[in-house]
């Protein structure tokens, strides 16, 4: 399950990481729809993705984080949280130690526990809005993987054939610089990378209607741990491939 994005401020807080030595950013949250709970979380600082572990305290209403190898002052910064995993209910510890105990833990479940993302496109004549795409995909990520449509399909689906070729398209995302892997999609069923990779996290554009259905149908029938997001328009008046190709 993949839960709602938080973005907040951070606070003074008690400065309890100094006795613990595991810096700490804390978020005070008014409304969240969360259970209360230690999740793996991603947040998103001065643009930038780092992962983190975060306990989400209901009664204080506090999101308190310990982001991975990051020791930067983020106070009175605006950071958006985004859970992903649940990992433990809330505990009380008898002594430090055993808090700093259970963080380690914490952090290497989370670690062990990788976020595959994948995210589908023509990407015939990448513009602005491919890349914000993409980008706003990889917050969610410990892998990005992005399928570009084969031209057999684009003929199949928009009645002409791209612009460029698909070995062309492909370069052209990987010289975006934010996908890890980079691959042609199927000429057969569309779920065919999905049972490939297993991904825990499909990325869709906004103007991506027909694939939702048979995502939604997919997951009902297999039970499969799978979440869909949305991903809004950027400048969608200005940058759109179908606009573009008319200029």
């Amino acid at each position: 399950m993949l839960y709602s994005k938080i973005t907040w401020t951070v606070q003074h807080w008690n400065k309890l990481w100094r006795k613990i030595w595991f810096p700490t950013a804390n978020i005070s949250v008014k409304t969240v729809n969360i259970h209360p709970g230690t999740y793996k979380c991603n947040i998103v600082i001065w643009e930038e993705t780092h992962s983190w572990i975060g306990s989400y305290k209901n009664k204080t209403q506090l999101f308190e984080v310990h982001i991975f190898d990051f020791e930067k002052d983020i106070y009175d910064q605006e950071i958006t949280i985004i859970p992903i995993y649940f990992l433990r209910e809330n505990k009380k510890f008898e002594n430090v130690e055993d808090l700093q105990t259970q963080i380690k833990k914490d952090k290497e479940r989370a670690i062990t526990k990788k976020t595959k993302v994948i995210t589908f496109g023509t990407f015939d004549r990448v513009h602005p809005g491919h890349t914000y795409y993409l980008s706003e995909s990889k917050k969610y990520w410990d892998t990005l993987i992005t399928l570009v449509a084969t031209d057999e399909n684009i003929k199949k689906i928009k009645k002409i054939p791209p612009e460029s070729w698909i070995d062309k398209r492909i370069e052209d995302v990987k010289n975006i610089w934010i996908s890890d892997f980079v691959i042609a999609g199927s000429n057969n069923s569309p779920l065919f990378w999905i049972e490939k990779y297993d991904p825990n996290i499909v990325c869709l554009g906004y103007d991506q209607i027909g694939f939702i259905q048979v995502l939604e149908t997919y997951i009902k029938e297999t039970w499969i741990d799978m979440s869909i997001i949305r991903i809004p328009a950027y400048k969608e008046t200005i940058y759109k491939s179908s606009l573009l190709k008319n200029k």
